[in-house]
Order: structure tokens, then C-alpha cells, then sequence
């Protein structure tokens, strides 16, 4: 091999380049291969990688929130969070410096990485240890630690995005961004939901200048569509409306939900009229160079009702309260995520609040956001905060009435013998986890919905901490999963590239039965080698 840098060979504790040329001679071949000490000059390329500075943000979570249950505890928490880091970055022989209240940014020697990645950022668990006053509540950070080479300002942008990250997959974790991708470590607590509609207020301020300014909405959510995702589409439509802006909802009109759906609000004249719910195909026809696409309860492009208008489409907004899980392959204009939200429709309605004049939201679209808040609540009896609470009253006092939100939740009596059949045919794994499978080639997309409930249902079983429902659908295997609070199953379904909630999350596969078993009883088993000692 003649090539320019040679084939790298260690000898004797020394590095060399080697290259091989082939030599002929009075019909005789000769190989005459050319050796390169290197060692001095991969020392010294090394030294210089481990010397590289490394930026990282830290941040904590939660000392806001929690000052709300021990104000008088929460300064001495900060205290004792400070001084766990400084010994932290002290030990890196690392500065950290504290730049705004609870916020830092920690510079360090690029071969202390190893060493953190090795303890899986033990730091975190550490942290977790600090309590508030006397109560159980945690102390968490979330961290962005940029792993690139290239200027100061560089590495402090994508640390700046790593930290994001962070906080928009529900914070206590550190996120590492390097050339080949993203790292993930911790993630171990549901996310404490924030008070404040500081946030809320601004994006929606945001959200209707971006819509003033376009042509036209397109509006869509996920695949197979629930109530969640369909009364968030309706809350932004309605923005769209009061920002005098042409606007249409991309929906799969077979399905059940939106059926349901538009039943309620067909007599209306904006959605009786035929025009606004429209395939994803045609769609298609609708993008403009002034198009503005808002996409809500999802994040991956891979569970979009329409990908490829979100490809075509130049402008988009996000809306979600699911984790997020990659980054987008072009910044939106807006990217309003937050894992600490109930749903979807918890979101849009701080916006509408925020935004438009009260009386605007029609009863019927009420009823549906409503029930979306219901949907993902578990009738406010799971992840369900002030501000959830907050959106409900809001939506009451636009007309939503709970009892015609409810009558949405009627089951067809063929719905109910789908739900029987994962109840038959469940096992328990590794003591706490309990698995139903529905292998049925009949199965159809109603038959996800019932998995979903069959999830759920599994979790009232004495000693089941976390469960899973799988069920064949054509050739993929759905899987839903549920937790009681104490597994998080999001981490577990994204090692089979899933995501969503600490206690409730999804997945799809495109393998058999027993081979998606053996895949989430493997991501089960590394779950636990990872976070349960």
C-alpha cells in the first residue's frame, strides 16, 4: 500500500506510518516497506486533544418550584448544589463559574470526558440526593456539554444546544453533543411542572406574529390521531382564525378519533364547509413560499401525519409535551416544548389564553381540547399540575362541558373485546414489569388504541411497577407503554427508537412478535444495568 499517510502499526511501544511499494528486478518482485516513527507526533497530537478546553452549561431544574413547599430550605439546597459542583469541577481541575442564579458554565480539560462519560455522570445521582427542607423532593440539574473541536464560541453554541436539549427531554440529565451525534445520561425523574406563563405568554405573542406574517397554516399532529392531538390542532386553528390567515388541518379521515371529532364539530360552518380537514396529499398543493406549518403533539418526523409537507415546508413550528428525542434537521421558527406539560392541549389552550379575546374559542372545540387534557390526564389523576388545572378552568370558561367531553370516550362493543384479549395473555417480567401481546393478523389500527388501554389497566396489578402492551398491526408491532412513576419507561422505548413520557410512551417495530419481545426484554434488561443497581 503506497498511500500518502501509510497503514498505522504499534511496535515495541512505538507508533509508526507504514507504507509498502512493490520494487521488480531482472523479472524478480521485491516489497520494500518504508517505516515512520510517529510516536513523538501522536504524543503530542494527543496531549494537545487532552488539553483542548471543553465548555459545558449546568443548570438546575427544579429550586424555583420547590421553593413553593420550603422556601426557607431552598437557599441552603442552592448552597449545598454549589458546593457539590465546585468539588465536582474542582476534582476536573475544571473553573465553574456561576453566571446567573442556580445557572453555570464549567470549562475543563477535554480528558476529563472519559472519565464522566465512564460513571455514567455519577454527579447527577449525587445531586439528586439534596433534599429541600424535610421533604422527599430532589434537587436535579440538567447539563449541555459540547464535545467538538473548533473556537471558543463554537463550543459554547453547542453546549447552549445541548443544554436545551436537556431541558426540553424533562432535565435531570447531561446531554453530550459531539461531531457524531448526541449522548444521553440520567433522566431518572418525572419533571416538576412550572408555574410561571412567563413562557407561555411569549409564545404565544410569538406564534401570532409568524402567522400574521404568512400566507397561509397548515396544522397537523401524529399518526393515528387521538383526542389530545386533534383538540391542539383545533386550539391553532383557531389562532390562526382570530389572525385573519387561511388556514387547513391535515388529518387521516379514517380514523376513528377524527371521526369522532368531527362529528362534534361538523355544524360549524368553518369545518361543515368541507374546506379546512385535508389529506396529506393534498396538502402538498398547499405549501407556499409563505406556508407556515405547525406541528403539534409530536416532535420525530417520523410519526408525522404528513412528513413530506414538513420537509417542503421552509417555515415550521413546533408544539409538543413529549420528550424530545433528536434534533431537528432545520431549526423551526418556534420550538415550544415542554415534558413537564399534561399534553398538547394543555399548551395550546396557555396560548389561546395568552392571546385571543375570551369567547372566542367556539364550546364544541372546547369539548374536544377538553377531552384531550382528559385523554392524557388520565382524568386528572396522572401528571396533572397547577397549570393543568389552569387550562381546564380556562377551557370551562369557554364552554367545555365534561360530560359531553366524556361521551367522546365511548367504546364500541367491538373496542371492548379487543381490549379482553391482552388481558388474557400477560406475563411478568423480572418481577415488577408485566407484558401483554396480541399477535392477532385481524388486529387493526382500533386495536392500538385498545393496547394503550390494556397498558394502562396493567398497572392497577398489585407489584406491577411498569407495563407493555404489544399488538400486531399489518406488519409492524406497536408497543404502549405505561409506568406507576418509578421506571421510566421513555428511556426504556428509545433504545428501541421510541420516546414520550417518563410514565407513558410508545413505539413501533417492523419485525415479528418474538423478535420485538426479545428486542424490549434486551432494552429492558440494559435499562436496568444502566439505572437500577
Amino acid at each position: 500500500d503506497g498511500s500518502e499517510n501509510g497503514v498505522p502499526v504499534s511496535v515495541g511501544g512505538r507508533d509508526y506510518a507504514v507504507r509498502c511499494y512493490s520494487v521488480s528486478s531482472k523479472s524478480k518482485k521485491y516489497f520494500l516497506t518504508l517505516w515512520e516513527d510517529r510516536t513523538e507526533t501522536e504524543r503530542a497530537v494527543a496531549e494537545m486533544n487532552d488539553n483542548d478546553t471543553t465548555v459545558a452549561y449546568v443548570m438546575a431544574d427544579n429550586l424555583e418550584e420547590l421553593a413553593q413547599y420550603a422556601k426557607e430550605s431552598t437557599r441552603e439546597a442552592a448552597n449545598e448544589l454549589e458546593k457539590l459542583l465546585g468539588e465536582w469541577a474542582e476534582s476536573a481541575g475544571g473553573i465553574l463559574k456561576e453566571y446567573q442564579s442556580d445557572r453555570y458554565i464549567f470549562l475543563f480539560r477535554a480528558a476529563e470526558m472519559a472519565g464522566f462519560v465512564e460513571k455514567k455522570f455519577d454527579i447527577l445521582d449525587r445531586i439528586r440526593e439534596i433534599r429541600v427542607g424535610e421533604s422527599s423532593l430532589s434537587v436535579t440539574v440538567s447539563m449541555g456539554i459540547s464535545r467538538i473541536s473548533g473556537s471558543l464560541a463554537d463550543k459554547e453554541r453547542v453546549a447552549a444546544e445541548a443544554l436545551d436539549m436537556a431541558l426540553q427531554r424533562g432535565g435531570d440529565q447531561a446531554v453530550v453533543k459531539s461531531a457524531k451525534g448526541l449522548e444521553f445520561f440520567g433522566g431518572k425523574t418525572q419533571t416538576v411542572q412550572k408555574r410561571t406563563k412567563v413562557r407561555a405568554r411569549v409564545i404565544a405573542n410569538e406564534l401570532a406574529a409568524v402567522m400574521s406574517k404568512s400566507s397561509n397554516v397548515l396544522i397537523m399532529g401524529h399518526r393515528a390521531a387521538d383526542f389530545d392531538c386533534i383538540g391542539a390542532c383545533i386550539g391553532i386553528a383557531r389562532l390562526a382564525s382570530f389572525c385573519g390567515v387561511r388556514f387547513n388541518i391535515i388529518c387521516n379521515f379514517k380514523d376513528p378519533n377524527f371521526k369522532k371529532c368531527y362529528n362534534r364539530i361538523c355544524g360549524i360552518d368553518e369545518y361543515g364547509s368541507g374546506t379546512v380537514f385535508v389529506s396529506a396529499a393534498d396538502a402538498q398543493e398547499l405549501i407556499g413560499s409563505d406556508t407556515l406549518t405547525v406541528i403539534v403533539d409530536v416532535n420525530s418526523k417520523m410519526q408525522l401525519e404528513a412528513p413530506a409537507v414538513a420537509e417542503m415546508s421552509g417555515r415550521t413550528v413546533y408544539i409538543d409535551h413529549h420528550r424530545k428525542t433528536a434534533e431537528f434537521d432545520e431549526a423551526p421558527l418556534i420550538s415550544y416544548i415542554e415534558p413537564s406539560a399534561s399534553s398538547a392541549c394543555e399548551l395550546v389552550a396557555e396560548i389561546l389564553e395568552q392571546s385571543v379575546p375570551s369567547g372566542t374559542l367556539l364550546r364544541e372545540e372546547a369539548d374536544i381540547m377538553y377531552a384531550g387534557i382528559l385523554l392524557d390526564t388520565k382524568q386528572f389523576t396522572r401528571n396533572s399540575g397547577v397549570k393543568t388545572f389552569s387550562a381546564a378552568l380556562y377551557l370551562r370558561g369557554e364552554g367545555a362541558n365534561p360530560a359531553e367531553a366524556q361521551t367522546l370516550f365511548k367504546a364500541c362493543l367491538d373496542d371492548f373485546i379487543s381490549e379482553a384479549k391482552f388481558e388474557s395473555n400477560v406475563v411478568i417480567y423480572r418481577k415488577v414489569l408485566a407484558i401483554s401481546c396480541s399477535d392477532d393478523e385481524n388486529n387493526g389500527p382500533s386495536d392500538r388504541i385498545a393496547a394503550a388501554k390494556a397498558a394502562d389497566k396493567l398497572l392497577t396489578v398489585e407489584g406491577v411497577k411498569a407495563s407493555f402492551a404489544l399488538c400486531r398491526i399489518g406488519d409492524k408491532i406497536h408497543i404502549s407503554a405505561r409506568s406507576s412513576g418509578e421506571i421510566n419507561v421513555q428511556l426504556i422505548l428509545e433504545k428501541l427508537e421510541g420516546g414520550g413520557h417518563f410514565d407513558s410512551a410508545a413505539t413501533q417495530l417492523e419485525s415479528s412478535m418474538s423478535e420485538a419481545l426479545t428486542r424490549l426484554k434486551g432494552a429492558v434488561d440494559e435499562y436496568f444495568r444502566e439505572n437500577i443497581s
